[in-house]
């Protein structure tokens, strides 16, 4: 920013007379302008010719994507989540992940889930939750095609 005098560098002085209310430092001011800086900041990235065509229609919605993408870890984590680790470090028999279920309490939640996106209701966060469940839906049919695909070569 730059006071009335011009020099660059410089505070503007209600930004200084704000910061000295809020208690805040010069280090704070360091901060706050890093992340000014970092909300507006523009980024160039080389990506396969194939995803930027995917990209291409969701051109005005690609920094929530990223950010949703950023969201997702395997830390901590939903019902379903917890439900197909703990399924899995059991060591199942084949029939047994193809009966594979989650449990009921699981089953709501993606229900109700579902029910808000098809009403354009949810957060940003429950977007993220509900595309977990989904990728978890995915990953454990992909198991269970797995297991009937030996059970057939087997057979």
């Amino acid at each position: 920013m730059r006071e009335k005098s011009g020099k660059r560098g410089s505070t503007a002085p209600w930004v200084t007379k704000l910061l000295g209310h809020m208690g805040a430092t010069s280090r704070g001011l360091t901060i706050i302008a890093r992340w000014i800086t970092l909300r507006l900041m523009q980024m160039t990235i080389e990506i396969p010719a194939k995803l930027a065509k995917q990209l291409e229609p969701e051109r005005e919605r690609l920094a929530e994507i990223i950010a949703r993408g950023l969201r997702r870890t395997w830390s901590g984590g939903s019902t379903l989540r917890r439900e197909v680790i703990s399924f899995l470090a059991r060591r199942p028999a084949a029939e047994e992940i193809i009966e594979f279920r989650p449990s009921e309490r699981a089953s709501a939640r993606a229900r109700e889930l579902l029910r808000r996106n098809h009403g354009g209701a949810l957060t940003p966060e429950e977007e993220a939750e509900l595309d977990e469940l989904c990728e978890l839906d995915r990953f454990v049919s992909l198991i269970k095609a797995e297991v009937l695909a030996r059970r057939a070569a087997a057979a």
